[in-house]
């Protein structure tokens, strides 16, 4: 009998394909270059940010006074965060996801990745405009943004 406590899971890059024991380390392996959606001064909100936003769990905070904030462990309602955002977005598994090793596939991970992080613009321009208006937005200042059009 097998001691499954001796079983490793293993990590590969998406880009070689080198194997790791360790998640982080096959993320870092080949870094791609990603957005630092914090620096972004140009965004355009689409449906799409709507209808994850939609499906945001939001909850109290108790710590210090207190404040709302979207749970980092189930932003969408379960914890398996790319099954729920590719639900919400409706990409098909069928050429993004990996069966052979029940995974999404990387261009996938990507592009779900990238929906997630620009959330934090969504709210931003959504709370400060005070508008779910559709269209392209600039930042004006810091957290502060402006419509400029569709």
């Amino acid at each position: 009998m097998v001691n499954a406590r001796l079983i490793k899971k293993i990590y590969k890059c998406g880009k070689c394909g080198s194997v790791f024991t360790n998640r982080e380390d096959a993320e870092n392996c080949c870094k791609k270059e990603k957005i630092d959606w914090t620096e972004v001064d140009k965004f355009e909100l689409k449906q799409i940010h709507l209808d994850l936003l939609k499906r945001m769990e939001i909850g109290w905070n108790y710590c210090e006074f207190g404040a709302p904030y979207v749970d980092p462990k189930r932003p969408y309602g379960n914890s398996d965060v790319f099954n729920d955002i590719a639900e919400i977005i409706k990409l098909k598994k069928k050429e993004n996801y990996d069966y052979k090793e029940e995974a999404w596939k990387e261009k996938a991970i990507d592009y779900m990745e990238d929906l997630h992080r620009q959330m934090q613009i969504v709210l931003e321009i959504i709370l400060h405009c005070q508008s779910f208006k559709l269209g392209k937005y600039k930042k004006i200042d810091y957290g502060k943004w402006k419509f400029v059009g569709d």
